[in-house]
């Protein structure tokens, strides 16, 4: 056992970071903004930072973390608010 808990529903299987960055990528298209997305792992497997820069524009940017064992993405910033999946894509 390696300590890690099992996998959250949410990404179907998928690491997180990939899976989240799709459904960004996806909701960008659907509303017609541009958006880049980069995605991070970090040292703790299954872990991974998520770079979101709105319109291209790197002033614009947002960074989420994920976690392939999490049902929710942690928004970075001064708060460290946590939400679920659909509220990070608004």
């Amino acid at each position: 056992m390696d300590g890690t808990p099992p996998p959250a529903g949410i990404w179907k299987g998928e690491p997180s970071g990939q899976f989240f960055a799709a459904l960004l990528r996806e909701r960008a298209r659907q509303i017609g903004v541009q958006v880049a997305v980069e995605v991070v792992p970090s040292e703790a497997v299954g872990r991974y930072i998520v770079d979101i820069d709105w319109d291209a524009k790197p002033d614009d940017g947002l960074l989420c973390e994920v976690a392939d064992w999490v049902n929710g993405v942690r928004i970075v910033d001064p708060h460290g608010e946590e939400v679920t999946v659909e509220p990070a894509l608004s």
